[in-house]
């Protein structure tokens, strides 16, 4: 999936068969670390014009630091939490 460049390509392929990425109708959060030297930031970009509905959340931290650490806590975390509160249906 990775080494063949499947999901910017958009190529991905499920166990129903194909998956356009342009038919996903749900809101996308994009998180990504703008210090990312597993996944830089250019590596990610192609899948910003793959999905209509797609939200690019960047953070200043890097692959590991998105999720962990002080700065994950106070920023990226809840950053990631505050999109899914307000593209969550609470009826």
């Amino acid at each position: 999936f990775i080494r063949d460049n499947r999901l910017a390509e958009n190529r991905v392929v499920t166990a129903a068969g194909e998956l356009d990425l342009g038919s996903i109708t749900c809101p996308v959060m994009n998180a990504v670390g703008t210090a990312d030297h597993l996944v830089p930031l250019e590596s990610n970009r192609p899948v910003l014009g793959l999905l209509p509905d797609l939200d690019d959340l960047q953070f200043a931290a890097g692959h590991v630091g998105l999720i962990v650490g002080g700065k994950a806590h106070r920023v990226s975390i809840p950053g990631m939490l505050d999109w899914i509160a307000e593209h969550s249906d609470r009826s």
